[in-house]
């Protein structure tokens, strides 16, 4: 005699959702709903969830304890279309929390899913100042650790951010969102422990109006007087429970960047001859102006617990101009209004083949006049440039 068992095949998802979105970046010190569907292969109604287990664990500041565990209480059975369950969290200190989940039916018991991890914060944003009015920020910093290293920012209308002359990944490529900011803005937590170094460091910053640059969203009847402040930045580094940096009058800024441009409806113009150099860098120039602080600004600090914006799909270039020059040759191109500076490594300006004011065509080292071209360009530029070593 052969004696056939049918077993429900139980499975659970490796990704978690907060209130039905993605595994948020960090959540406050209050509450986070979880959610997670049960996945059957078959679906008799004995196979149902009942109940489940959600062990959390806090990993950072250690402790080797659980530091909470969640297990159901027998569930009244779901309607055959609902195949979600949820959880509570009320973590009551910040941190970084493990945290897994397995349920079970009359017949059978789920694997443990994988274990994703929830950064709990709850800054005091009170000693941090907005920083505003500049395309590019930097400050020096020293910290003695780089375990659970983390930077809480919101930078308007969106971001990018280096440590010691390394672009951070901050799983996006638009950072920042939409909201009315007046109200509220929301912040990004990213960990950048790999980042560091013991000793001295060096952070970046670079600011796009992007969201902001808009008349159509979100709505203006909110507005007040500091809407004139179109990039904005607030952020702090913490290094475990030490606040390392923050944001203030003591950075360094400058508003003569690369960034010609930046809407999040007409995208960017970038002018790489305008990126400085290695500014992202320890000991790299601090020439630049003292950071502009506003006042103004105060809206609620929220943190991001909805997916970021992530690259879809690159297209490439069917070509790229270069406006650099020949080796031993210096020159380029600028717009009317625009300055072009010549300087000699060594030496001087020995002569000036070409110069027109006008519409050029070509590159650097290729031009040729147009239709549109002052007959006086090429003196002029030679009466101011030849034999100096820079004009």
């Amino acid at each position: 005699a052969r004696i056939l068992l049918c077993l429900a095949s139980l499975a659970i998802t490796s990704v978690f959702a907060a209130d039905w979105l993605e595994t948020p970046s960090s959540i406050r010190i209050n509450s986070a709903r979880l959610t997670w569907p049960q996945l059957l292969t078959v679906k008799p109604s004995s196979s149902l969830q009942l109940s489940w287990q959600l062990p959390v664990t806090n990993i950072q500041p250690e402790r080797s304890e659980v530091s909470m565990y969640k297990d159901s209480q027998e569930i009244n059975r779901f309607p055959a279309s609902k195949f979600h369950s949820h959880a509570t969290l009320a973590p009551t200190a910040p941190g970084r929390y493990s945290y897994r989940v397995r349920w079970h039916s009359h017949n059978a018991t789920s694997e443990w899913s994988d274990t994703t991890i929830l950064v709990v914060a709850d800054p005091d944003w009170s000693s941090a100042q907005w920083m505003s009015d500049a395309q590019l920020f930097n400050t020096e910093f020293q910290t003695s650790s780089t375990d659970n290293a983390q930077v809480l920012i919101a930078g308007l209308g969106f971001y990018r951010l280096w440590i010691n002359n390394q672009a951070v990944d901050t799983g996006a490529i638009l950072n920042g969102a939409w909201t009315v900011f007046n109200k509220r803005v929301i912040f990004d937590t990213v960990d950048v422990s790999a980042y560091l170094n013991n000793g001295t460091n060096t952070m970046g910053l670079a600011l796009g109006v992007g969201w902001r640059q808009t008349s159509k969203f979100p709505p203006k009847s909110f507005s007040s007087d500091c809407d004139k402040h179109e990039r904005l930045a607030k952020l702090l580094l913490q290094v475990g429970d030490k606040v390392v940096t923050i944001s203030s009058s003591r950075w360094n800024s400058t508003d003569d960047g690369p960034f010609v441009n930046t809407s999040v409806y007409d995208g960017e113009t970038y002018d790489a001859r305008k990126e400085p150099s290695d500014w992202t860098k320890p000991d790299s120039d601090r020439s630049w102006s003292a950071a502009s602080v506003v006042t103004c600004f105060n809206p609620i600090m929220s943190p991001r617990t909805f997916p970021v914006i992530k690259e879809q799909h690159e297209v490439q270039p069917v070509a790229i101009n270069r406006l650099g020059c020949p080796d031993n040759s210096l020159g380029g191109a600028v717009p009317e209004g625009g300055t072009l500076t010549l300087k000699c490594a060594s030496g001087t300006i020995t002569s000036i083949p070409f110069a027109s004011y006008g519409t050029p065509e070509g590159n650097c080292g290729n031009f040729s006049k147009s239709s549109c071209s002052s007959a006086t360009s090429l003196s002029v530029v030679q009466a101011a440039c030849v034999g100096k070593s820079s004009c």
